[in-house]
């Protein structure tokens, strides 16, 4: 079963079970989901079109995910600088400038930092 059959069978379903609760009755002839029907088609075109919906967000959060570490690592790596390079009581002159810079960078999604 396709993920498209697989969601329109799955919203058919509950569909089903949840309308009397909201005092609404489905047609007799629209109880059973029937893939190959008119509104068995449509239900799987909508359910593709929420899936290619779906898979571009959760690319797009993937790369915010991937600037974002990134970002850790960066920051991670200069407080590991920070410990082993200075020692106690001293300014860190070098790590600042690379602090202001990380602070002054944009987020991925055009925000200040």
């Amino acid at each position: 079963m396709s993920d498209t059959l697989e969601m329109a069978v799955f919203f058919h379903e509950t569909y089903e079970r949840l309308a009397p609760s909201f005092g609404y009755e489905t047609r007799e002839g629209t109880k059973q989901f029937d893939p190959s029907s008119n509104n068995g088609r449509l239900m799987q075109t909508v359910c593709a079109a929420w899936l290619k919906h779906n898979d571009a967000r959760i690319r797009e959060l993937e790369a915010q995910l991937a600037a974002h570490e990134k970002v850790y690592a960066e920051m991670r790596a200069l407080l590991v600088r920070y410990r082993t390079e200075t020692p106690l009581g001293h300014q860190p002159h070098m790590i600042a400038h690379v602090v202001d810079e990380l602070l002054d960078a944009k987020q991925p999604d055009g925000r200040s930092a």
